[in-house]
């Protein structure tokens, strides 16, 4: 059995959107998982370079249907890592979780307009009544993280 042979025995087409689902073992995150060449590699990428040839060096193998786990190969193209994340961002996948909202939050917004709102303490000892790091209340104070929120009084 060739690759390609191997590759469509775990796929099976959905024929409301196009998509050819790839039913084998994936990778976090739902992309394709496979064996080629004695490597662990992503099932769409393998497919491309079979049916199309060789991936140039830094592009990507992007979807047009959004499925990561999708082997159409007429839902694949190549593309750059940025015009991969313009693509995701113009499609609504890439709505950007910020202030609480963002898993790695450690303050909140109250604790984030108190550090831009002092004067005459060191970010140690805001960083120590906080309990958290340094690195932290310097990248709030230098706008780094939480850049969206404005506190009254302190000028941007």
């Amino acid at each position: 059995m060739n690759t390609l042979e191997r590759i469509l025995k775990y796929s099976v087409p959905v024929t409301e959107s196009g998509c050819v689902l790839w039913l084998g073992e994936t990778y976090p995150g739902g992309y394709g998982r496979f064996m080629y060449q004695g490597k662990r590699r992503r099932v769409h990428r393998v497919l491309y370079e079979l049916m199309c040839g060789t991936i140039p060096p830094g592009l990507y193998v992007c979807h047009r249907c959004d499925v990561p786990c999708c082997v159409n190969i007429n839902h694949l193209f190549l593309g750059t890592h940025h015009e991969n994340m313009s693509d995701s961002k113009q499609k609504g996948r890439m709505a950007s979780k910020r202030g609480t909202l963002n898993g790695q939050a450690r303050l909140n917004e109250e604790q984030v307009k108190w550090i831009r709102e002092q004067r005459g303490i060191s970010i140690s000892a805001m960083a120590q009544s906080l309990g958290v790091s340094r690195q932290t209340v310097s990248a709030v104070i230098h706008r780094v993280n939480w850049p969206h929120l404005v506190s009254a009084g302190v000028s941007q």
